[in-house]
């Protein structure tokens, strides 16, 4: 996505209204990473993962289109 776990964390929280733990607060090593929780009925974590893979999906998208203009 060409972000940092923070910086996504938050552009997930505001654009999908789904809450992840951003990597740096494990470490260092962990920046580029996220966390979740598992704690939600599976019908409500599948649509998490649908709605980051969406986000994911329109940040690389963006990216490339950037790269290739």
């Amino acid at each position: 996505t060409g972000l940092g776990g923070e910086a996504f964390a938050w552009r997930l929280l505001e654009e999908e209204a789904v809450a992840v733990m951003p990597g740096e607060s494990f470490g260092v090593e962990a920046g580029h990473l996220i966390r979740l929780g598992l704690t939600l009925p599976d019908d409500e974590l599948a649509e998490a993962v649908r709605r980051i893979a969406a986000l994911a999906s329109r940040l690389c998208r963006a990216r490339t289109e950037a790269a290739t203009a």
